[in-house]
């Protein structure tokens, strides 16, 4: 076929514009998986399951458009559920070249670390609201949310999800339990309180026998950079206390701002209140505090991302839902 004639039924067919608006889609779903791997608990291999399928998609899509433009109809025939399925046996194939030889390792309680791994393990409980309003509490929330998040970016160290540390929210047993429990070298214990114009902050940091390690008291104005000073300064001191080092970078991350308005990341941390609650309501209420940040900071990634995860999981918990 000579190349104008092929350009011309590329183009007729709008290939480059399905391609285009496929990989601009997946990029979406990149983005989106990176950011809710952690959250919702992602393995390895279901992540390069997604991956891959996205992938083979790009050629069912590209299969489709030029079969379509061929044929000039818009409905699915058999011919094309064919070529459909003979893609995803492909892709079957390659799902299961993706996977390890080797057996997968047996499933190992919480409290056991794994064969080779020595670096500290941290488990930093549920803080506790100490504030006269118990509305206050989605800002110890918050706090300890960002506490995780940050200790998380600590390659030295291993700091356990909020998934395991959760069941402590309500009855704490003593802190040997706990570490016996979750295996554990660290345990940490905070309190959020504010009254007024102030804020106070209270960390603990003992080891495996209830022995204080490390604590501090932070009593401050109510600020945002405050609060982030708070939140990057017990991150920092915790990696310290048991005895790793942070590398450049790490210390960057740790101490970004993710926005300058305190409203803003005040609608973000209610957001996240209520996403972590998993229900249609409250999902659907994280979603509009989220959108509410954005309007007061347009730059604020992380309650895009809030909308994101958002819209995620919502079809999970309301069938009525349309995925995103």
């Amino acid at each position: 076929m000579p190349l104008p004639s092929l350009l011309h039924r590329l183009k007729e067919r709008k290939l480059l514009q399905w391609a285009v608006a496929y990989l601009a889609g997946a990029f979406v779903v990149f983005q989106l998986l990176d950011a809710l791997a952690e959250p919702l608990a992602l393995t390895t291999t279901i992540q390069r399951a997604i991956l891959a399928v996205v992938g083979v998609g790009f050629f069912i899509a590209l299969v489709l458009a030029w079969y379509h433009g061929e044929k000039g109809r818009q409905r699915v025939s058999g011919p094309e559920l064919l070529m459909v399925a003979a893609l995803l046996v492909v892709a079957g194939v390659a799902l299961s070249l993706l996977r390890s030889p080797a057996p997968p390792a047996p499933a190992r309680p919480t409290g056991t670390r794994g064969a080779g791994d020595d670096r500290p393990r941290v488990a930093v409980l549920p803080c506790d609201n100490t504030s006269p309003d118990p509305e206050d509490a989605f800002r110890a929330d918050g706090l300890h949310d960002e506490i995780l998040l940050k200790l998380q970016k600590v390659s030295s160290l291993v700091s356990l999800g909020r998934a395991s540390v959760q069941q402590y929210t309500e009855v704490t047993p003593a802190v040997r339990e706990i570490a016996a429990e979750l295996g554990v070298d660290f345990v940490g214990e905070c309190s959020v309180q504010r009254a007024g114009s102030r804020l106070r902050v209270i960390f603990q940091l003992m080891d495996p026998l209830g022995a204080q390690v490390w604590a501090n008291d932070y009593d401050q104005d109510f600020t945002l950079d405050n609060i982030l000073d708070i939140q990057a300064a017990i991150a920092q001191q915790v990696a310290r206390a048991v005895g790793t080092t942070l590398t450049r970078e790490e210390r960057m991350r740790i101490e970004a701002k993710p926005t300058d308005d305190l409203d803003a990341y005040e609608l973000y941390l209610l957001g996240r209140n209520r996403w972590t609650t998993r229900s249609p309501e409250t999902i659907r209420e994280a979603i509009d505090y989220f959108e509410a940040a954005v309007e007061v900071d347009s730059t604020f990634a992380l309650a895009f991302s809030g909308i994101a995860d958002a819209y995620m999981v919502l079809p999970f918990y309301d069938l009525t839902a349309e995925p995103l």
